[in-house]
């Protein structure tokens, strides 16, 4: 049953954008629908960006790179040929516009292709849309243990102090399977574990990204005090070599977006390491 909220039929389309893809054969790309303050959006990227602990969440510090592609529910990805385009050919669109990033979902994942073909079809019920962020949203999208639902036209938040919750009144669905497999030309024996599913990197680039935001300009380092830390085997120095091994396996020959935020993640342990 189609929404007659055209927001709501538009943000839907997105997300069975995205179900016409994997039916193309690019199973490998996931989304994050979520809310700003301007509306809908959903971010698609290949599922290498998404977290270890909630697999239908981009962390905030991969979620403006170049490997990821977010849309609204107006002109979509702020092409102006769509206003009567189906969710097919929306699809199409997408992997002849975004050929970088498509080429990095073409493979094969039944379980959460499955789950997104049963969550096209569970949306259909009402004016919903799923959301894992929120403004003044309480808590982390990636602790979610269910995928919220708003309704459209409701007033779904509940408040405690500044922060607040969908109410539980909602319609939840199941959070996506999560998958660390990830395709490349090495086997998954000699693969190392991707530094985006690390929080001893990501927590540190979160950090440093709000400062940055906030203003800060300014990273404090005691060479001494550190000087003990980079010979220690589990230390900054030998764990970023790891990262930074990760960055070729992992991003391939596509810019090795990566190593820059690994720096500024760098930066960020030093500093609380000089603190400590």
């Amino acid at each position: 049953m189609k929404s007659k909220i055209d927001w709501i039929r538009r943000a839907q389309r997105a997300i069975r954008m995205l179900a016409e893809l994997h039916r193309l054969g690019y199973q490998g790309l996931r989304g994050m629908p979520y809310l700003n303050p301007l509306g809908f959006r959903l971010a698609i990227a290949p599922k290498r960006y998404f977290s270890e602990r909630n697999g239908a969440v981009i962390p905030q510090s991969q979620l403006t790179g170049s490997n990821v592609a977010i849309t609204g529910a107006g002109d979509y990805f702020g092409w102006m040929d769509t206003a009567n385009d189906d969710a097919r050919t929306l699809a199409q669109k997408f992997i002849e516009r975004f050929p970088e990033i498509a080429n990095q979902g073409k493979e094969r994942d039944w379980a959460y292709a499955g789950w997104l073909a049963e969550l096209v079809g569970f949306l259909e019920q009402g004016d919903w849309i799923p959301t894992l962020w929120w403004e003044n949203m309480k808590g982390n999208s990636e602790d979610l243990q269910t995928l919220p639902i708003w309704i459209a036209d409701q007033d779904n938040l509940q408040w405690e102090g500044i922060a607040s919750v969908i109410s539980p009144e909602n319609p939840s669905f199941p959070l996506p399977p999560i998958s660390i497999n990830h395709s490349n030309t090495a086997s998954s024996e000699e693969r190392t574990i991707w530094w985006g599913e690390q929080r001893y990197w990501t927590d540190a680039l979160d950090a440093i990204c709000l400062a940055m935001e906030d203003g800060g300009r300014l990273v404090t380092i005691d060479v001494k005090k550190i000087e003990s830390h980079l010979f220690d085997g589990d230390g900054p120095a030998y764990m970023l070599l790891e990262a930074m091994k990760s960055v070729i396996e992992h991003e391939g020959y596509d810019g090795y977006k990566g190593a820059p935020r690994l720096v500024k993640a760098l930066l960020w342990k030093l500093q609380e390491i000089s603190e400590s």
